[in-house]
């Protein structure tokens, strides 16, 4: 099953099995379309916003989260990436890896993909 993806050349999820399987996200507001203002930790936040929109759809949610991945356009931006980040999310966090990137779509400061487990 998949979700999503109708005027993008690609799915914002997709479910094979138990496995969800979550595209890259970025800090839109959904309501405008556009990034969320305010930089790296406002976008952090807006990202497992829309992430748990989506998860929803397969009647799961952030607790189901296991493995992250996340695209940071400034090293810089750690520390206010990772206090978002964990804001955000329930205990036990997924595994995760961060990577510093050269640009983003958008402009954005960073992009989170997850793979999440049904329960």
């Amino acid at each position: 099953m998949a979700v999503g993806g109708t005027e993008l050349p690609f799915s914002k999820a997709v479910m094979a099995g138990d496995t969800i399987y979550l595209s890259g996200e970025l800090g839109i507001d959904p309501e405008t379309n556009a990034l969320v203002p305010g930089g790296t930790g406002p976008e952090t936040t807006q990202i497992f916003a829309n992430l748990e929109r989506t998860l929803n759809t397969f009647d799961a949610d952030l607790s189901d989260l296991v493995k992250c991945t996340v695209f940071l356009g400034d090293m810089a931006d750690y520390a206010e990436m990772n206090a978002a980040y964990k804001a955000a999310l329930p205990n036990p966090k997924p595994a995760r890896a961060t990577v510093g990137v050269s640009g983003l779509a958008l402009g954005a400061n960073l992009e989170i993909d997850c793979i999440a487990v049904a329960s």
